[in-house]
């Protein structure tokens, strides 16, 4: 009997764990339709993961149970998928044997009323409630601008209202937060301002004011990972660009080893900022794997979460990364800063000697393989120029009986296109033009897909330069301009 009663104890303290728990959001929005997807992501820093999915019900309701293993709070977010729901997210707070109820009576989802008694979802509460009607205003003119057929000139207007409006909410909330206290949601309000002040640089009206909340800060906030987000936004390092020696920083493995870029001087380094929430540069990964073993002899593969650890731990267990896996565990501050990324993936290429080669920002098939022909496969032209585009080169330049002959060679990944106008012009520092007169493996005003190769050449015809001529620029009326071409 007494064996029987520890057993029955037992059986209801595990109930009772497993409880204490178990988190849950139930969801009452009677204006969504039928059958409406609802999604809830884990917040984990700068990644978000899609853990749940739920229907509206004929009664408009959802819901979510997860559970969390620890006593801290736990960020979430959930966003309705269909074409008259805005392209925003609830952010929701979460507690080990907590429930939550969201209700909305519109499908306004980042507006929908939280009943909540965790201190985080009553501080964001606050914010929102701050400027209700241009945060609804908002998200009606987001569904507006995410509608097919809609002209382009009106789109333009709609986003120009947008951006007023949000002008409106900075100013809102900057009057509010000198009321508040420094909480954690005040302080991820400051980071979205400084972010902006980074971003808008003289056009955002309010710097003054965002410094001012900055250094109301006490030693310890400011010294915080997102305190230290702050200052790089307000007061931004030098950003390294091309040509310049390579930042270095203390970048670390997932056994906590430290490592150095400088570490890998005499080889060529391919750096790519990540995060497991951006699905470019996860679909970028096969790729950075193929690379890494094709050039293993002159290249070393370097990728850069910005992840938090437990997202990058699962991330990173997950895609079997076989190269340099590293965090500097400061997020999208310090090393991100200064590189200047704006938005990832985002890569570098270091030469050997430690300089930057080249950066750029984005993915698609092929383009890292098409990168690395251009820096590190092919010899550098011994023409000196300057291209607007980094994947655009003369290789020379001939004088024919009637005609200069300029080789060009383009840099191009597979079911990518590229044209030449048949405007495309040679001007002289004297001010003369001379037309193009003709093209070798390429019809002028016509897009020429590339295959399987990752460059081509091609033969234009101009007419003759004139006696002495010893510099040109190469324009093509497209956009793209290749600079001081010294023969």
């Amino acid at each position: 009997m007494k064996k029987l009663f520890i057993s029955i104890a037992i059986f209801l303290m595990a109930i009772d764990i497993h409880a204490q728990k178990e988190f849950t959001i139930e969801g009452d929005v009677k204006a969504l339709k039928e059958g409406t997807i609802i999604n809830l992501f884990f917040m984990d820093g700068n990644a978000g993961r899609m853990i749940a999915s739920d229907t509206i019900g004929v009664d408009g309701k959802f819901i979510f149970k997860t559970n969390i293993e620890d006593k801290n709070i736990v960020k979430y977010s959930i966003i309705g998928i269909g074409e008259e729901l805005p392209p925003m997210s609830l952010d929701l707070y979460g507690a080990a044997g907590k429930k939550i109820s969201v209700t909305g009576n519109d499908e306004l989802i980042y507006t929908w009323k939280v009943n909540s008694d965790i201190e985080q979802q009553k501080d964001r509460a606050k914010f929102i409630e701050n400027s209700l009607a241009e945060w609804k205003e908002v998200q009606k003119l987001y569904i507006k601008a995410s509608r097919k057929g809609l002209e382009q000139e009106e789109r333009k207007k709609i986003l120009k209202s947008i951006d007023s409006l949000e002008s409106k909410i900075d100013e809102n909330y900057i009057v509010l937060m000198k009321t508040m206290n420094r909480s954690e949601i005040w302080l991820e309000e400051l980071s979205k301002l400084s972010r902006n002040a980074s971003y808008l640089g003289k056009a955002f009206p309010f710097r003054e004011d965002i410094i001012n909340l900055y250094e109301s800060l006490d030693k310890e906030q400011k010294k915080s990972l997102i305190g230290l987000k702050i200052e790089a936004n307000l007061f931004p390092p030098k950003v390294v660009e091309v040509g310049d020696i390579a930042q270095d920083a203390d970048l670390f493995d997932l056994n906590g080893e430290k490592h150095h870029l400088s570490d890998m001087r005499g080889k060529y380094i391919l750096m790519d900022f990540w995060s497991s929430g951006c699905g470019p540069c996860i679909m970028a990964i096969p790729e950075m794997g193929e690379i890494s073993e094709l050039y293993k002899d002159k290249l070393e593969v370097v990728s850069l979460s910005i992840d938090r650890m437990k997202s990058w731990k699962d991330a990173s267990a997950q895609h079997k990364m076989t190269w340099h896996n590293w965090n500097e565990m400061k997020e999208d501050g310090g090393i991100y800063a200064h590189y200047g990324v704006r938005g990832i993936p985002f890569y570098v290429i270091i030469s050997p000697e430690g300089k930057i080669i080249s950066k750029w920002t984005g993915y698609g098939k092929g383009l890292l393989k098409m990168k690395m022909k251009r820096w590190i496969v092919d010899t550098p032209s011994k023409v000196a120029q300057k291209s607007s585009a980094d994947n655009i080169v003369i290789m020379d330049v001939k004088s024919e009986n009637d005609s200069t002959k300029v080789i060009l060679r383009v840099y191009q990944a597979p079911n990518f296109w590229v044209k030449i106008s048949s405007d495309t012009h040679i001007k002289l520092q004297d001010g003369t033009t001379l037309k193009i007169k003709g093209a070798d493996k390429i019809k002028l005003d016509e897009e020429h897909f590339f295959r399987d190769e990752f460059s081509e050449d091609y033969s234009l015809y101009f007419d003759k330069l004139p006696k002495g001529c010893k510099r040109f620029d190469f324009i093509e009326s497209e956009g793209w301009v290749i600079k001081d071409v010294t023969l």
